[in-house]
């Protein structure tokens, strides 16, 4: 029997290696990456060609509808009205997925009353080479309508992707990879029904240059002995013998053996005037050390000594072309210059404002590569600044960006299936109880006298759901929580001290005070069962119940629930919409059930009766959910 049941674990480990290998060969491409369409128009359509499933994300609100999936080859339809604008014409970003690969395809309707017959289209060149060490590439257009760029060569960083009349078309790309054969790529711009096509060559190099990286992003590389990588964060810690720990806005990452300089002896930090609260940049490869992520052979590159600054006035303050360099943050506008990063910064509180003119990818970073780092107007930006001239700041280092505001759509979900919990991790999978590890340990801001000891990461919303559970010693009963052959999380006989909690990563400043939200799960609850529920949402100090007019709140005992069901119901659908009256730096919710207790003078007939929050129902991902609904 001992065996068999080894056999079929290991038929399961291989089906889910097939499924992830499979996942990660799928291909994906579209033929008809930018279109323009006429502001009378209702509909377009993406032909679409793949190998795999493939799924389509599209936020436009003036899209009233779209495909959602597919398989194989096949069509995007997508529906719209008129647009009633006269002065501007609307576009639309489409993400179309098939396993880890995704194409980004345009859409653009003009202004009301647009109209052009007969395009006329002219490139001023069809094809070019350039050398390993170029970093950017430009092009004219020559037209008399609005023109659109489209390229799936995945090394282009950032390109022009639309235009009107005669302009110009823009390329930005990386020159450090240390690539062993020519790259190409083949762009297509269109204007309405005509197309030309433009072909870049560029030569290979044996030069190993540096990248610089973030945190996290280095985490995800594997390992490669002929390629370095630049490491710019603030030193967190300094343990000695050329050992600390580097954070940026994305992580950080604990490094051993940092050398002087480039080949040179190991880091004497005290000597060298490094401490706790510096802006350093550390060099080396990508290596592991008994699977885990290590920066190989590393040496100290920049080290700056920064003066922290808590706001832009502050900043304001200090006297021009200082040599000091200070680490500052503030709210974009104004962008006049994507490729360098030309742009207003400023703050909420106060009128101080900077006209920035250049970022850098880092310290020692590379110029014209501010559209890749992906921040945008609105967004905080986070800055290694030098000494300003006057209103002025140059050349500054790019630490990180994050939202300002909390957006709308989907904020986290969390997939209850066995597939899945054998992925990320689960509370208890067949009765196997998976216990945190000090790493991702939990702290529950709650007083109480058991552990944490159940969990579910999902690592792609950055996000997690714990089960917290109390202390059962006093009473005899033992750990009633398990993850079911369904791999779906239940519970029975869950105690008033007993919670779920949620803690989500929204990666924003901070939940801003009225911001509304919708929890929603489904639930399959035994049959005579009496279940209640309360929704707490944490304000830093306190846990605040999660108020909801439609469901009025309850007693029971000393405890109010807000949320009661009086007896069993499969796949009942329990949901909270509630709001955020506070601003909090971070979103934690607890959810509270119980089951075998009086509630208003109703008793529970089936105190052993089970729960759970239901993962798949009839097929379909129900999973919970958080909802940011204004």
């Amino acid at each position: 029997m001992y065996a068999i049941i080894l056999c079929l674990v290991g038929a399961f480990q291989s089906c889910t290696e097939i499924e992830a290998l499979q996942e990660d060969n799928a291909e994906i491409s579209v033929t008809n990456g930018f279109q323009v369409v006429a502001y009378s128009s209702t509909s377009a359509t993406f032909e679409v060609k793949s190998n795999a499933d493939w799924r389509v994300v599209c936020d436009a609100a003036w899209i009233s509808d779209y495909t959602k999936e597919g398989s194989g080859d096949g069509t995007v339809t997508l529906s719209f009205s008129e647009n009633s604008d006269s002065e501007n014409e609307r576009s639309a970003s489409i993400a179309i997925i098939a396993g880890t690969k995704s194409r980004s395809v345009t859409l653009v309707q003009t202004r009301h009353g647009y109209e052009v017959t007969d395009a006329e289209l002219e490139l001023s060149t069809e094809a070019e080479t350039i050398v390993a060490e170029e970093v950017s590439y430009s092009l004219d257009v020559e037209c008399n309508t609005i023109w659109g760029v489209y390229t799936e060569a995945d090394w282009i960083n950032s390109y022009t992707k639309m235009g009107e009349g005669d302009g110009e078309i823009v390329l930005g790309f990386d020159s450090y990879k240390n690539r062993k054969e020519d790259r190409y790529a083949t762009f297509y711009v269109t204007a309405r029904d005509v197309t030309k096509v433009f072909k870049l060559t560029q030569t290979k190099t044996d030069q190993i240059l540096i990248e610089d990286i973030s945190v996290e992003k280095f985490n995800q590389k594997t390992p490669d002995p002929e390629m370095l990588y630049r490491l710019l964060g603030t030193v967190e810690q300094i343990e000695g013998g050329g050992t600390l720990t580097l954070a940026d806005y994305s992580g950080s990452l604990k490094i051993t053996g940092v050398a002087e300089s480039e080949g040179g002896s190991v880091a004497d930090f005290a000597a060298l005037g490094v401490e706790t609260g510096d802006v350093v940049a550390i060099v080396g490869i990508r290596a592991d050390e008994y699977g885990a992520t290590v920066l190989g052979d590393p040496y100290l590159d920049v080290h700056h000594k920064v003066i922290e600054t808590a706001s832009l006035s502050e900043y304001a303050s200090e006297p021009d072309n200082t040599d000091n360099w200070y680490k500052i943050e503030g709210i974009i506008s104004d962008i006049t210059d994507n490729v360098n990063g030309g742009f207003t910064i400023s703050e909420s509180d106060s009128d101080v404002t900077f006209t920035v003119e250049g970022v850098l990818s880092g310290v020692s970073g590379q110029k014209g590569q501010f559209a890749n780092l992906g921040a945008k107007a609105e967004d905080i930006i986070i800055l290694l600044a030098p000494g300003k001239t006057g209103n002025v700041i140059t050349d500054a280092a790019y630490l990180g960006h994050k939202p300002s505001k909390m957006p709308l759509g989907v904020l986290a979900d969390w997939t209850f299936d066995a597939e899945t919990m054998e992925k990320v991790g689960s509370p208890a999978t067949w009765g196997n109880n998976l216990p945190l590890d000090n790493s991702s340990k939990f702290e529950v801001p709650v007083s109480v006298i058991g552990e944490t000891p159940y969990y579910v990461w999902d690592d792609a919303m950055k996000s997690r759901m714990t089960y917290y559970q109390a202390d059962r010693t006093a009473i005899g009963t033992g750990v009633k929580l398990n993850m079911y052959n369904t791999g779906q999380p239940g519970f029975t006989e869950m105690w008033l001290e007993d919670a779920f909690i949620f803690d989500i990563d929204a990666g924003v400043a901070e939940v801003p005070a009225g911001t509304k939200l919708r929890f929603a799960f489904n639930l399959r609850i035994a049959s005579g069962h009496l279940a209640c529920y309360m929704l707490e949402w944490y304000d830093g100090e306190d846990w605040i119940i999660a108020e909801d007019s439609a469901h009025p709140v309850e007693t029971l005992g000393s405890y109010s629930f807000n949320i009661r069901r009086t007896k069993g119901n499969d796949d009942s659908l329990i949901e909270f919409t509630f709001t955020i009256t506070k601003a909090v730096p971070e979103l934690r919710l607890r959810i509270r059930a119980a089951a075998p207790y009086d509630c208003n003078g109703v008793e529970m007939t089936a105190p052993n009766g089970a729960s759970r929050m239901r993962g798949v129902v009839k097929g379909e991902d129900v999973s919970p959910y958080l909802e940011v609904v204004e």
